[in-house]
């Protein structure tokens, strides 16, 4: 299970509107691609990574560690 920022560091653009491929995320304004996994960039124009977060499952209910990018 994975965590990243909804928003693309290279645009005001939602990530929730791009299309997921694999472990990729495409910005649907520029294209870039972010690896859900950890936010690192696969594909330009973006230059900063999207924001991710650590996250855990406990008795079947999920948590981020917002603390670990804040």
């Amino acid at each position: 299970m994975f965590a990243i920022n909804n928003e693309c560091s290279h645009g005001n653009a939602k990530l929730c509107e791009g299309f997921v491929e694999g472990n990729f995320v495409e910005c649907p304004f520029h294209q870039a691609l972010f690896d859900v996994r950890d936010g690192s960039i696969a594909c330009g124009p973006a230059t900063e990574p999207a924001k991710a977060w650590p996250v855990k499952i406990e008795n079947g209910r999920v948590f981020l560690d917002l603390a670990a990018n804040a």
